[in-house]
C-alpha cells in the first residue's frame, strides 16, 4: 500500500481537523497505473499566519492489503485523515509505504527521514513540485524499489518547474466529493432542521481548482515563492472552463449545488490573463459561484471587478495583514496600501462580492492595542469575514532566517509542537502573551452579536440572499477560533445572535409577501417554507411555490 502525505507546517502532529482537498487531483490523472488513487489534500487549521491555508496534509490509501500495489490493480479501502495519526514514526512493522511531499519536507528534508536525530516519519520524500516525479514514485513503489528522495531536476541538477500547458483532465465526474460537501460537515441536527425547512439540495460542494502557480512577490513570511517559485505558470483557459463544466454537470445530475475555490496563490496576478479566463467562463456558460485569493493592489481595475461578478465570483480572500505601513514594509509587502483598503472593499461590495480579510498580529511595529485599532478600521469598511493570526516564522523563509540571526526565536521548531494561535518568537514592541491576547480580542469583537447586527445593518438595501449568506458564513467562520462543534455550543451561539436571526426571518417574510403579490398575476401559489438557490450564488430562505402556473 502507498500513501502520500502532502505536508506543510506543522506536519507531524496528529491529524485532527476536517480535510479540505486542494486541487491536486491531477495526481490521479498523472498516475495511470492506479485508477483508484484519488489525490492529495490539505487540512484547514486555525493558523492564519500566511496567505495560504496552513497546515495541509492528507493520506489516502488505495489498497486493503499489505502487498505492494501492482500496475492496473484496483483496491477499495481508503485511509481517512480523521483516523490517521501522522505523529507516529515509521517502524519496521508498518507495512504501508508513506511518501511525504510539500513545502515542509522540501525545506527540511532531513526531518521526515529521521536524519536530524528525531524519529522517522516517511519512507520517502518528494521535493519540490511532484507532477513529473509522482508517476515514478508510484512505479517504484509497485516494484518494491522505492527510493528515499525524489527531486524534480534535469540532467544538470537544475530544478524543473512543470508547465501547466498540458494539465491533465481531472475526473471530477467520478471522484468521491464527500470531503467537499459543506452540508455534510454541518452537525446532524442542523441538517435535520434544514431538511424539515424544505431544503431540497442533496449536497453543497466547494471544490478546489488550480488555474495557475507561482507568486513573484516573495513576502518574508510566506512559503509560496520559495516552493513554487516566482515564475508564473497558467493552465489554458479551455482546460479550466472544461473542468468547471464537468462540475456543473455533476451538480445538476446529483441535484446538488457546486462552488469552486480557485487555490492559485494570486488568482489575478496577470490581470490580462484573468480577464480572458473570466470572459470564457461567461461565454461558455460555465458560471459557478467561486472564491479566490487576490491581493488588494490588483483590485483597482473596474473591468476586472465586473468580470469577477459576472462569472460567479462571490468571495475574495485578501491578505491585508496589517493597517500599519511600517509592518507591511518590514515583511516585504509594501505593495499593500492601507489607505486603499476601504476603497477596494467598497468596490467589491457594490457588486455583491465580499472579502475574507486576513490580518497578522505580532509584527515588529505592533504595540498593545493593535486589535482595537484594527477592529476600528474594519468597522468602517463594508462587512466581510475577517480572520486573525500570529506572525509565524516557517523554515527557509526570510522571516525565519532573520529571527534566527537576531536570536528571537523562542520555539525554533514550533511546528513539531503545534499549538494554534501561539507565538514562536519575541516581537519587538509587544509581549508574547499580549500578542496572543490581541488575537483573542480581535476574534471576540469581530464575531460577537453586536458585530453581526452592525454588519447586517450595513447591508440594508442589498439583496436578501447577500444578508442571509453573510449571517451564516459569519457564524461558521467564528468556529475557526471558538469551539462550536457540539450542539450545546451551537445553541449558545444561535441564542446569543437570536435578534439578528429573527430580523433576518422578518425580512424574509416581508420580501416574500411582496413576491406573493406579484405571483398572483401568473397564477402561482405559495404553500410552505423552503430554500431557493439564487442565480447570483447564494441561498434564500423563502416560501416555495408548489402550485402550477395557469393561464389568466
Amino acid at each position: 500500500m502507498l500513501m502520500i502525505l502532502w505536508s506543510s507546517f506543522p506536519a507531524w502532529s496528529s491529524v485532527k481537523y476536517d480535510t479540505y482537498e486542494l486541487g491536486t487531483g491531477s495526481f490521479e490523472a498523472r498516475t495511470s497505473q492506479i485508477s483508484e488513487l484519488t489525490s492529495v489534500g490539505r487540512i484547514l487549521s486555525e493558523t492564519a499566519g500566511v496567505n495560504t491555508p496552513e497546515p495541509f496534509c492528507l493520506a489516502r490509501g488505495t489498497t486493503s492489503e499489505h502487498s505492494p500495489l501492482q500496475p492496473g490493480q484496483r483496491r477499495n479501502a481508503q485511509f481517512h485523515a480523521a483516523s490517521l495519526d501522522v505523529s507516529s514514526p515509521i517502524t519496521d512493522s508498518a507495512r504501508a509505504q508513506c511518501v511525504s511531499h510539500g513545502p515542509h519536507v522540501t525545506e527540511v528534508p532531513d526531518e521526515p527521514l529521521g536524519r536530524d536525530g528525531g524519529p522517522r516519519h516517511a519512507d520517502a520524500i518528494a521535493l519540490g513540485e511532484a507532477d513529473a516525479t509522482w508517476p515514478q514514485i508510484v512505479a517504484d513503489a509497485a516494484n518494491g524499489a522505492l527510493r528515499e528522495i525524489y527531486s524534480p531536476v534535469d540532467a544538470m541538477g537544475k530544478e524543473i518547474k512543470p508547465s501547466l500547458a498540458d494539465y491533465p483532465a481531472i475526473p471530477w465526474n467520478r471522484i468521491d466529493l464527500t470531503q467537499f460537501d459543506l452540508i455534510g460537515k454541518l452537525p446532524s441536527w442542523i441538517r435535520y432542521v434544514l431538511k424539515r425547512a424544505g431544503m431540497r439540495w442533496k449536497s453543497l460542494y466547494v471544490v478546489p481548482m488550480e488555474s495557475g502557480r507561482g507568486c513573484p512577490y516573495g513576502c518574508d513570511f510566506c512559503t509560496v515563492t520559495g516552493f513554487f517559485g516566482d515564475s508564473i505558470r497558467f493552465r489554458s483557459n479551455k482546460s479550466v472552463v472544461d473542468e468547471m463544466l464537468v462540475l456543473k454537470a455533476r451538480a445538476d445530475r446529483e441535484q446538488g449545488k457546486m462552488g469552486v475555490f480557485f487555490i492559485d496563490d494570486n488568482f489575478a496576478i496577470n490581470v490580462k490573463r484573468t480577464k480572458s479566463l473570466l470572459r470564457e467562463i461567461i461565454a461558455s456558460d460555465a458560471i459557478l459561484p467561486w472564491v479566490a485569493q487576490i491581493s488588494a493592489n490588483l483590485l483597482h481595475d473596474e473591468e476586472l471587478l465586473d468580470l469577477i461578478a459576472a462569472s460567479g465570483g462571490r468571495w475574495i480572500f485578501i491578505g491585508l495583514e496589517s493597517i500599519d505601513n511600517d509592518n507591511l514594509k518590514d515583511v516585504n509587502k509594501g505593495f499593500n496600501k492601507p489607505a486603499d483598503y476601504a476603497r477596494v472593499l467598497s468596490r467589491l461590495a457594490s457588486r455583491g462580492i465580499y472579502a475574507i480579510t486576513s490580518f497578522i498580529f505580532g509584527m515588529d511595529a505592533d504595540r498593545p492595542g493593535v486589535a482595537r485599532r484594527t477592529i476600528e478600521a474594519i468597522e468602517s469598511w463594508p462587512p466581510g469575514l475577517p480572520v486573525f493570526g500570529l506572525l509565524t516564522p516557517y523554515p527557509a523563509t526570510p522571516l525565519y532566517e532573520r529571527l534566527l540571526r537576531e536570536g528571537r526565536l523562542t520555539r525554533p521548531k514550533h511546528w513539531l509542537d503545534f499549538h494554534p494561535f501561539r507565538m514562536a518568537f519575541t516581537p519587538k514592541h509587544i509581549g508574547i502573551e499580549q500578542a496572543e491576547a490581541e488575537v483573542h480580542e480581535a476574534w471576540s469583537r469581530s464575531y460577537d452579536p453586536a458585530a453581526l447586527t452592525a454588519a447586517l445593518k450595513k447591508l440594508r438595501g442589498r439583496p436578501f440572499h447577500e444578508r442571509a449568506v453573510l449571517i451564516f458564513t459569519r457564524l461558521l467562520f467564528r468556529g475557526i477560533y471558538f469551539p462550536q462543534m457540539r450542539l450545546t455550543q451551537w445553541a449558545r451561539v444561535l441564542f446569543s445572535n437570536r435578534h439578528s436571526m429573527v430580523q433576518l426571518i422578518r425580512e424574509a417574510l416581508i420580501e416574500d409577501k411582496e413576491r406573493r403579490k406579484n405571483m398572483k398575476h401568473s397564477g402561482q401559489t405559495v404553500r410552505n417554507w423552503g430554500f431557493t438557490w439564487m442565480n447570483s450564488g447564494g441561498w434564500q430562505l423563502r416560501f416555495r411555490s408548489m402550485g402550477r402556473s395557469r393561464r389568466q
